[in-house]
């Protein structure tokens, strides 16, 4: 699945567009520790970066730094958790925030 959608943005030649996000692991065990959270849902913004430099509801593609991933848990009834007010919403985009050693790899290898 993954080298299928690497092979899709041209991957390695292409240095634009996302191929991963990373999310702190302690801000998600926190997240994920209140009992009330029985799904999570992942969903795909813009960050505030690209909306701050003028390109609210501007098409991004898949460019990386332009759009993150967001985590909400909700409850059995559907209503969403706030944790401290907020969810998750600060996943760090690969290539520019890409982490080094194995998992530095676009594959699971």
């Amino acid at each position: 699945m993954i080298n299928s959608y690497l092979s899709s943005i041209n991957s390695p030649q292409n240095d634009t567009d996302v191929r991963s996000f990373s999310i702190n692991a302690d801000s998600l065990r926190a997240y994920l520790a209140d009992p009330t959270v029985k799904n999570v849902k992942l969903m795909l913004g813009h960050t505030m970066a690209y909306i701050n430099a003028g390109n609210a509801g501007q098409y991004a593609g898949y460019q990386s730094g332009a759009i993150t991933i967001i985590i909400a848990g909700y409850d059995s009834l559907g209503n969403y958790i706030y944790h401290g007010g907020s969810v998750l919403d600060h996943a760090a985009p690969c290539p520019y925030t890409c982490v080094n050693g194995p998992a530095g790899n676009y594959l699971l290898q």
